[in-house]
């Protein structure tokens, strides 16, 4: 029989568990940084939180609750988690966790509400017909845009994936689309959104093969859950035009506009301006082409992980349109709203977190 520690010369301790204390350790020695990350974590998903829920998030039972659960860990900072699934772990955004989240919960039974409907009007569903190589039982987004804007660089942000990943989109320069190519979410990404999305690179209007005049219907623009317009460098006249098409037919688009960060340095560099001001730059003159405000993303596909740009948004964004979209999420079906500690709590009880069977720790006295 196993000797019990402590017994002397040549006791040997108990190992059973070695897997479950180097567990533990690691989070408890990531404890500080999760702590601190809960709270960016429930700033990024509901806009602001009231001080004491706030503080209740970043409380030391809740973060201890939230990290030591059985088999997931997950450590937050600048907007970025280190989860835990398994055996492995994967470095992703807090967005990118509540998008593939909402996902799951959508029926794709049911098409977009601005995609042209058979009932409704039969002379539009012929002249914007789904095209044979869209799925519309999956969630759809196109990413448009001009060579050299980083659609390639974005779809891999989105997947939480780097150019080198074997999945990755080809990014590098002269690299052209030239026919509609589907990038899925990969591995664990996939199950939390049960394998329902997908980001589509289009080739860019203005071609010979996609002329600008029928590139909403040759592009099957309608039926797309939304339309990602990447954009760096000046708005241009296409591009214009494009987004007042969508916006005609309520298509939610996104302007994402690209490569902030290199353009926060170099005016920094070159006119002494800080970041803050050149991206006041870029957003409004984003709005003079008639870009809504609230619909213009700036970011860097290359370093999504920045808190200073707009990557977070976005994500949050694309959710609450297909949600609205496709069917209301569940937990807003009833009356439409929900307190920020209400949806702090559902978020914690719910997959993919796998905190649903832990009950939530007592504050305060017996």
């Amino acid at each position: 029989s196993a000797q019990a520690p402590g017994n002397g010369v040549g006791a040997e301790p108990m190992v059973g568990h070695d897997g479950l204390l180097s567990f533990t350790g690691t989070v408890l020695s990531g404890l500080g940084t999760t702590l601190n990350g809960i709270s960016t974590l429930y700033t990024l998903s509901h806009g602001h939180l009231t001080t004491d829920v706030a503080a209740l998030v970043s409380s030391t039972a809740v973060g201890a609750w939230v990290a030591a659960k059985a088999g997931v860990a997950m450590l937050i900072d600048h907007g970025m988690a280190t989860m835990g699934f398994g055996g492995g772990c994967i470095s992703i955004s807090i967005g990118l966790v509540h998008f593939l989240r909402s996902l799951a919960k959508i029926d794709g039974n049911t098409p977009p509400r601005h995609a042209p409907d058979m009932l409704e009007d039969a002379e539009e569903v012929k002249n914007f017909p789904t095209p044979q190589w869209l799925n519309r039982r999956v969630l759809n987004w196109a990413v448009v845009g001009r060579v050299g804007a980083g659609k390639s660089s974005l779809i891999n942000a989105l997947r939480g994936l780097s150019p080198q990943d074997a999945e990755a989109a080809a990014v590098g320069v002269g690299h052209t689309t030239k026919r509609p190519k589907p990038y899925s979410f990969t591995g664990d990404l996939a199950s939390l959104a049960k394998n329902m999305a997908r980001l589509w690179d289009l080739p860019g209007a203005g071609t010979r093969d996609w002329p600008s005049e029928s590139y909403v219907r040759d592009a099957g623009l309608r039926h797309f859950d939304g339309v990602l317009l990447v954009v760096a460098g000046a708005f241009s006249d296409a591009e214009e035009v494009l987004l007042k098409q969508l916006e005609d037919f309520k298509v939610p688009c996104y302007v994402v506009r690209n490569k902030v960060d290199q353009d926060t340095e170099n005016n920094k560099q070159d006119n002494g301006l800080c970041p803050e001001e050149t991206l006041a730059e870029i957003r409004s003159e984003l709005m003079q082409y008639g870009c809504n405000r609230d619909r213009i993303f700036l970011v860097s596909a290359k370093h999504p992980q920045l808190s200073d740009f707009d990557f977070q948004n976005l994500l949050y964004t694309m959710a609450d349109d297909v949600s609205m979209q496709r069917n209301d999420l569940p937990e807003f079906a009833e009356d439409g709203s929900c307190s920020n500690q209400e949806q702090i709590f559902q978020d914690a009880q719910s997959e993919p977190f796998g905190l649903g069977d832990m009950p939530i720790p007592h504050f305060g006295g017996a």
